[in-house]
């Protein structure tokens, strides 16, 4: 906990005198340092925060996708918790492929079971931009009946299934 405190001090000082711009900079430098590596995730995170109330929104969806990608299985939980903020912003703004990466490679983020949805429909089109059909097919098994994304999840399973040459089964997807 002091080593977070530490790292995070600059940050914090800056923030507590309302200089959201310097306080960004406190961020950067400190993914810019190979020796705070552990806290890259949460810095990243807030830094999407700071982009967001500086009405940065686009910029807000990079930085959280960056802590989605830089996150560890220490501070999981805690950048776990912008998964929502990060899925509606990048819908506002039009970005959702932003995060389809960083969500293709750590699902454990997902905290809730609408956003595990959500995250596995993204990170299966990532799967199929990379031709790694049977990983698309696997993780759309994640999305439910009712997720807000269910109807573009049975539309990707049919054309993964269609990608894979089994016209038979890509038809009942689109049926969906």
């Amino acid at each position: 906990e002091k080593a977070r405190k530490d790292a995070f001090a600059e940050y914090e000082s800056q923030l507590a005198r309302g200089q959201k711009a310097r306080a960004a900079d406190a961020l950067v430098a400190m993914v810019n340092d190979p020796a705070l590596a552990a806290f890259h995730g949460e810095a990243y995170a807030k830094l999407g925060d700071l982009f967001l109330q500086l009405d940065l929104p686009y910029a807000a969806v990079t930085a959280w996708a960056r802590a989605f990608a830089a996150t560890d299985d220490t501070n999981v939980e805690l950048v776990g918790r912008y998964v929502p903020k990060a899925l509606e912003t990048a819908k506002k703004v039009g970005a959702t492929a932003i995060l389809q990466e960083p969500f293709s490679k750590n699902l454990g983020l997902a905290r809730t079971e609408d956003v595990r949805g959500e995250m596995a429909y993204l990170a299966a089109k990532e799967a199929f931009h990379q031709k790694s059909y049977g990983m698309a097919l696997g993780l759309l098994k994640m999305v439910k009946e009712g997720d807000p994304v269910y109807p573009d999840a049975k539309a990707l399973e049919g054309v993964v299934l269609s990608q894979q040459h089994r016209p038979t089964d890509a038809l009942p997807p689109f049926a969906a």
